[in-house]
Parts: C-alpha cells; structure tokens; sequence
C-alpha cells in the first residue's frame, strides 16, 4: 500500500462561480460542484512521484515504435533504434498514430478493431496558459457550444496552488479550437485577449504578462486531443478490446466504452491492462 499525501481542495461554492455566457452561474448550475483541484500539484507531479519512480529504468525516450509483429509467441515490436520482444504488449499510442497508420502491425489487427480505430471521432485541441498581473476572472468562464462537436472553458489554473501567479487557462477541442489551433502565435493571443476584453471591459490586455500554448495537433507523434465526448461507448470499448490475450491497449481513448477523453480514464485503462496480463 503505497501512502498518498498529495493535497486536494473543492471549489467553494459560496465564493466562486462560473461566468457563462456574460451570467453568473453557481458551480452546482454548470455542474462542477463535486470538482476536486490539485493544492500545489497536478497530475504530472502525481506520477513523476508514485509512478514513476518504479519503472524509470525501464523507460526508453526518443525511440518511436514503427512495426509490431505478433504472428509469433513472442510478440516483436520494432522501434526506430532496436527491435524488442515480450510475451504481452500494451499499445498506449494515441488512437490518431493508429488512424495514420505510423504503426504496422502483422498480422494486421482484427476488422472489428480496425473499424472502431478508422471511424472514431478524435478531436483536435489546444491549451493555452495565460499569465497576468491582476486576477479579474471567476474560477470558470463557461460559453454555450454545440457540446457534440468540440468544448471551450477559460478556468483558474492557480486555484489550489500556493502562488503569487495569476493564470488563466484556455481549453479548447473539436470544433471550438478551430479559431486558436488555426492562428499565429501573435494573432492567438491578440484573439484570446480581445476576447476576454469583451467579458472584462479591457482588463484582460491592461494587465497581460506572458503566455505559453500547446496545439495538440502539431505534436509529433500525437496528433490530436481526444476522442468525442459524443463517440459510441461501443466504438471505444472495441478500441479498448485486447487481440488475442496478448496484444493490449491503454489510454484515453482505449477504455471500457463506460468513460473516456480524460486523465482519469487513462489511468483506469492501464489499470484494467495490467490486471488482464496478470490474469491472461
């Protein structure tokens, strides 16, 4: 039993609120009343902590897998530096690798497994971390979306953290980053603060410091953010499926079909890959 002394803090629901649409809304109205926040930490910290540490050494950076065969007991999965063997293999790659075909795979994978990795639904994405001098917005700035086709939240990034900082940040996926991922980075921060100039009647340009994004689609070797909130349970639950008792997958998108796109379902997955091996 491993002691966990991370820290975390609720909201607290008779201070903050949600600013949607230009209306103040409760947390419990948008439905964020139950969220829980890291205090001083976040999910990085978390595993570079408790799990990281066990499999280190194990862990080969900067070798990108381009080939795995399993028509033999031992499974072979080649990288772009070496050729490795196993007798069980977890495939955690993001689901978009598997879409562009980055990985060959002999045999090549079961069709019902090849129809869930070709028609799911994976979104595009960016965040956006924005520094300012002054803090002038609430923990959440919500907007009304089509919530099928993409998300869009501004939220505290230093809620919980023992700072001095004032970080604003800016998710983004499906069709909702069409407006960033498409922009300069000069022309996406004038957007974004004019932007937030019209819910805070300039304040957002008046006290700006600095700012750093991340567009999920020009990562290598990622492509992408998630899968649609709206994608078939049954879709992601074929992508979850493992092929012949050896071949397994974890991540956000490869789950039990009962949740998906986050952290959190991630680490179920890898979990739930982990007990299937153990008891394969």
């Amino acid at each position: 039993m491993v002691d966990i002394d991370i820290k975390t803090t609720m909201y607290d629901p008779g201070v903050d609120y949600v600013l949607y649409e230009g209306e103040r809304l409760s947390l419990d109205t948008f439905g964020v009343i139950e969220d829980s926040k890291f205090v001083n930490s976040t999910w990085f910290d978390f595993f570079k902590r408790y799990i990281v540490p066990s499999v280190e050494e194990h862990i080969i950076f900067d070798s990108i897998v381009t080939k795995i065969d399993y028509s033999n007991e031992e499974i072979k999965v080649a990288t772009s530096n070496s050729i490795d063997s196993a007798s069980r293999v977890i495939v955690t790659v993001p689901v978009k690798v598997l879409q562009q075909n980055m990985i060959t795979f002999v045999p090549k994978l079961p069709l019902r497994k090849q129809n869930a990795i070709d028609k799911v639904s994976v979104w595009g994405g960016i965040k956006t971390f924005i520094e300012f001098s002054e803090k002038f917005y609430p923990a959440l700035i919500g907007f009304e979306v089509n919530a099928s086709s993409g998300e869009k939240l501004y939220y505290d990034v230093a809620y919980g953290q023992v700072t001095t900082q004032h970080i604003l940040g800016l998710f983004a996926v499906g069709n909702e980053s069409s407006p960033y991922v498409e922009l300069s980075d000069d022309k996406l921060i004038k957007y974004i603060l004019d932007e937030l100039d019209t819910l805070f009647d300039g304040k957002a340009t008046e006290h700006y410091i600095k700012h750093i994004s991340q567009n999920w689609n020009e990562e290598p070797n990622v492509h992408s953010a998630y899968v649609s909130n709206n994608e078939s349970w049954r879709t992601v639950k074929e992508l979850g499926a493992n092929v012949d008792g050896r071949l397994f997958f974890a991540g956000e998108a490869y789950t039990d079909g009962k949740d998906w796109g986050s952290v959190h379902a991630a680490v179920y997955s890898a979990k739930q890959a982990v007990k299937e091996i153990v008891h394969s």
